[in-house]
């Protein structure tokens, strides 16, 4: 969702070589239409270091879509951290492109920049501006309006509460999204009732599909944030209901998986790792599901491992199929129970490398959990 974010502009003619122009490679992307940049960027490879001048060349010359796409590059560029941003930051400064500012604000979110409240009260213009931003594309205007509530709401701009809470009752599911998804902790738990409300009212009306379902994860979204016992609850049952509801597990139906991604790649709050602990230690249809969201969270780095969720695997391993072979297994009950997520969190504990199913199955896998039970854990030794 990002990535598209962040490589999103209205491009719909191409532009002349302003800058560039020795750079066969990177000149074409920066000129590219939106059906064109997929495919160039793929021939293209990862935005390389090297490439960084050309890009703030491009980011702050001549041509407002082409600074869009040269900011949406930047965002993405491999190389030493500090280097890169050090160049996001001058381009940061110079910008009058609120698409430009809003990509790079995202991008600082992502990147939990120690500097991120500061950066978001450093261009209070762009950030009314990009509160207040349309578009023709309903997908540009909604991520642009989202990094202008964020950063209002970090950088405390007065009245921006009020606003968030004014838009997710809003009767446009994409602004009401936004709003939703802007909402800090605080405000969550402060708005418990409301969200539970809001919730009640989108599972009781028509089929969620579509931006009807962007406001529904949202919502369950900002419960979790809410970091209540009331709310988490409210939350489970959501994603429960809709589990059992559709035989499906591990976010598979379209509004559960973007909750899912947004859960494991999006957010930065710590609550969303106690929830996923929270769902495994309930048990019931959601288990596999929340150690899903859980466990990818520390294999994607976002997180580290907690505790709880180390415990909640070992005791999944225990009492699920031991069997080292996973073609002796009943593999629905393996993925409900979220015994395939565990084992990848067992190898990741072992090796420190990322994987879909974990290296060692059933038995084999236990001893990794144990092992860093024994040397982590406060609340007694695993068994």
């Amino acid at each position: 969702m990002w990535l598209a974010f962040a490589l999103l502009s209205a491009c719909g003619t191409a532009e002349p070589d302003l800058e560039c122009g020795d750079n066969p490679v990177l000149a074409p992307l920066l000129r590219a239409s939106d059906a064109q940049f997929d495919d160039l960027l793929l021939q293209h490879g990862p935005v390389e270091q090297v490439e960084l001048p050309c890009i703030v060349q491009a980011a702050t010359g001549r041509g407002a879509e082409r600074q869009a796409r040269a900011a949406g590059l930047l965002v993405i560029a491999h190389g030493d951290r500090a280097v890169i941003g050090a160049a996001q930051r001058q381009v940061f400064a110079e910008t009058d492109n609120v698409v430009v500012w809003a990509k790079l604000m995202e991008g600082f979110q992502q990147e939990h920049a120690d500097d991120l409240v500061a950066l978001a009260g450093a261009r209070p213009e762009l950030v009314a501006e990009a509160i207040a931003y349309t578009d023709a594309s309903p997908r540009l205007q909604a991520r642009v309006r989202n990094a202008g509530l964020r950063a209002g709401v970090l950088a405390g701009v007065p009245g921006i509460e009020a606003t968030v809470l004014e838009r997710i009752g809003s009767s446009d599911a994409d602004e009401a999204s936004v709003a939703l998804d802007a909402m800090p902790a605080t405000l969550c738990a402060r708005e418990k009732a409301r969200l539970v409300a809001l919730l009640d009212a989108y599972e009781a009306g028509a089929e969620l599909t579509g931006l009807r379902a962007l406001v529904f994860r949202s919502t369950v979204a900002a419960l979790v944030r809410a970091s209540d016992p009331e709310a988490w609850e409210r939350a489970r049952q959501a994603v429960e209901v809709d589990l059992v509801n559709h035989a499906l597990v591990n976010g598979a139906r379209p509004e559960l998986l973007g909750l899912r991604n947004e859960l494991v790649t999006l957010a930065v709050d710590p609550e969303i790792d106690a929830f996923a602990v929270y769902l495994a230690e309930q048990g019931g249809s959601s288990q596999g599901w929340g150690l899903d969201v859980g466990v990818s969270r520390v294999t994607l780095g976002r997180a580290a491992p907690t505790e709880g969720l180390v415990r909640a695997c070992v005791r999944v391993l225990e009492e699920g199929d031991l069997a080292p072979d996973p073609r002796a297994r009943n593999s629905s009950a393996y993925d409900l129970r979220g015994q395939k997520s565990c084992e990848a969190l067992m190898t990741y504990l072992e090796t420190g490398q990322r994987t879909i199913a974990g290296d060692k199955h059933g038995s084999d896998a236990l001893p990794a959990g144990r092992a860093w039970l024994e040397q982590h854990g406060t609340a007694g030794s695993p068994r």
